[in-house]
């Protein structure tokens, strides 16, 4: 069963996508991936940046059931 602050992560292609803190506005929440230079933002329409974890979280799994996508541990 998944608790609230969960963390899933997919594999899309060679990126592993995982929901990480905002970039640009404090307290937000966005799906990227992580380089050795830092956090990368994927972007969609369908992966909007959010106020709160959960809810991105939310989006990404949602987007991954519809993309078919692989979780990973």
């Amino acid at each position: 069963m998944q608790t609230k602050t969960e963390t899933r992560r997919y594999k899309y292609g060679d990126r592993i996508l995982e929901v990480i803190p905002g970039l640009l506005e404090k307290f937000t929440w966005m799906t990227g991936w992580r380089t050795q230079s830092g956090p990368i933002r994927f972007r969609s329409k369908y992966l909007p940046v959010r106020h709160s974890r959960e809810a991105a979280q939310r989006d990404l799994d949602t987007w991954a059931d519809v993309k078919d996508l692989e979780e990973v541990e």
